[in-house]
């Protein structure tokens, strides 16, 4: 059945490729020479032979095309393909006018500033912590030398009564309240 079916194919791709469609060759009269499958009306055509390895060409348009119109076309095309230039230009230019242009520059300027204001306002912060931290640790050695100094006036009150264990703080402390009645 498959070689039936391949020798079919085969036999079809031979017959139509033997059998090509009739091409004419004529001239207008401006002396262009037109080629197409249909033989043109008024003009005397010659038919041209086509070699089987070659395929006849597109379905071309039936009969001459004046000269105007392809001239008319070909000024669309350019028109169309400079109007296209036109425009990939100009959307180059506003796209270069985006990442470097005056806007952009200012853009970008007010950002660096933005920026570096926060970095400031940061270094500010953790300058004002720092200080802050400072103030703290002085205050807190300023109490500490407050009470060393009071412990130490307590100490020698204590010695003064010549007591034996004043350097001991529970000591001092049964000392104090039972010479002064409070803790």
């Amino acid at each position: 059945m498959k070689k039936f079916f391949l020798l079919n194919l085969c036999l079809i791709g031979i017959v139509t490729s033997a059998h090509a469609d009739k091409v004419y060759k004529w001239s207008d009269e401006k002396g262009h020479v037109h080629y197409s499958t249909f033989p043109p009306a008024k003009a005397d055509a010659e038919e041209v032979h086509v070699p089987s390895s070659v395929s006849p060409p597109a379905k071309l348009k039936k009969g001459p095309r004046s000269s105007s119109s392809r001239h008319r076309n070909l000024w669309k095309s350019d028109t169309y393909s400079s109007q296209a230039a036109e425009r990939d230009e100009k959307r180059a230019a506003e796209a270069y006018n985006r990442k470097y242009g005056a806007e952009a520059r200012l853009k970008r300027r007010k950002a660096e500033e933005r920026k570096k204001k926060a970095r400031e306002d940061q270094i500010n912060r953790q300058r004002e912590r720092q200080n802050v931290q400072q103030q703290r640790e002085q205050r807190h050695k300023e109490k500490r030398a407050q009470l060393e100094a009071k412990r130490a006036g307590l100490v020698a009150q204590c010695e003064d009564a010549h007591e034996t264990d004043c350097e001991n703080p529970a000591f001092l402390k049964k000392w104090l309240k039972k010479k002064y009645g409070r803790k």
